[in-house]
Parts: structure tokens; sequence; C-alpha cells
């Protein structure tokens, strides 16, 4: 059975969109790398108090290795106690869409090579230097804003009417990793869009594979 192209991907329309919201991150991420990274990260640089804990507290929910963990314990109770096959099937999403959208981040990080705001800060080093393996050199992208991504995009496949708003959320929460001055606007922008595109493309294979 051969299912149209635009039956599997009407629910991704992140995926349907991919070719404009590349072009758009990249023309995005380009413009904050030449007028908004340096300023932003200076102008956090010694922001304390409130802000600061919020930041902290929301960077740690979005922490890869507290999603590697928290999908997989929710499948567990789920698929084993709760029996309920429906949610089941969009949990595992989860806990396919996070770890695989981590792995392919990371690899651009080890060849963008990108330093972190602190060595800006420190030695005033900023910019791409290509193939580094420490995290210091890991800025881009930001794993943090890949994990949301991921996350709110397959929100965005049970509920393609929000798609748009759910991307807005996750870009507006990854901004905590700017506030903690762990990575600059271009790097959670790129994360963010690549972990929606890649969850959804989890979503868009895992369709396919049912209705075929």
């Amino acid at each position: 059975m051969i299912i149209p192209f635009k039956k599997i991907h009407q629910d991704a329309l992140f995926i349907c969109h991919w070719k404009l919201l590349i072009f758009l991150t990249l023309l995005v991420c380009a413009f904050s790398y030449h007028f908004f990274d340096i300023p932003l990260a200076y102008a956090f640089q010694h922001v304390h108090g409130p802000l600061k804990v919020i930041a902290a507290l929301v960077s740690d929910i979005a922490h890869p290795n507290t999603n590697y963990v928290v999908w997989p314990l929710l499948f567990f109770i789920f698929k084993l106690l709760k029996k309920k096959e429906a949610l089941t099937n969009r949990l595992l999403l989860f806990v396919i869409s996070v770890p695989l959208a981590n792995l392919i981040i990371y690899v651009m990080k080890c060849i963008a090579g990108r330093a972190r705001p602190h060595l800006l800060f420190s030695k005033e080093i900023f910019g791409f230097t290509w193939f580094k393996f420490t995290n210091a050199y890991f800025s881009f992208p930001s794993g943090h804003g890949c994990t949301l991504g991921a996350c709110f995009g397959i929100l965005a496949c049970f509920y393609p009417r929000l798609s748009w708003l759910f991307l807005a959320l996750a870009c507006i929460l990854s901004l905590c990793r700017i506030v903690l001055t762990d990575h600059y606007l271009s790097d959670v922008l790129a994360g963010v869009v690549i972990g929606a595109l890649i969850s959804q493309g989890v979503y868009v294979f895992r369709k396919k594979s049912r209705l075929a």
C-alpha cells in the first residue's frame, strides 16, 4: 500500500516546510552571529538573582541527561503498569528522538568547535575553531536547545495547529542557556530547529512504517 506524501507528513509541519525552516534558521543565526551573540553574552555575564535561578531550573529540566531518564521511565511505567498502548507509542517517540537528536548534535559540536562564552570573557576567543573535542568548544549547537526542540517537535505532531507556538516556546525556554552564559543566541536557535526536525523525522518514519 502506497501512502500519499501529504498524508504521512500532514501532522509534521516542520518536515513539510523543512527547506524554508532551515533557510530562515541559517539566516537568523548568521545575523545573530554578527550582531547579537557577543552583546547578549556580555549583557548576561554579571546577571544574578531570580532570573539566574529560574534559568538554572529550566536548564536542569531541559538537560539531555535528565530527559534520557525521564522519558524511558515514563514509557516503562505506562507500558508495564498502565498498559496504555496509545500513550506508550507517543512516549516512545520521546525515548527515540531525544537521544538520536543529541547524538547528531554531539557530532556537529565536535565538527564546529565553537568556543563557549566563557572563553570570550577570559581569552577573547569567539567563533568556530573546527574539530575540537573538549566541552569548552561545544557551544554550537546547543544540546539543551536540541532537547527542547525535539520534545516540542513531537508535541507539535500531536497538535499540528499549535506547531509554531510550540517552536516559539522551545526557543524562549532555550534562552535560559544564554542567561547562564553557556551558549550564544545562534547556538540555541540552531539547536531547537535541529531537534524539532529530527524528532518530526522520527515521527514521520514511524508513521510511514505503520501505514505501509
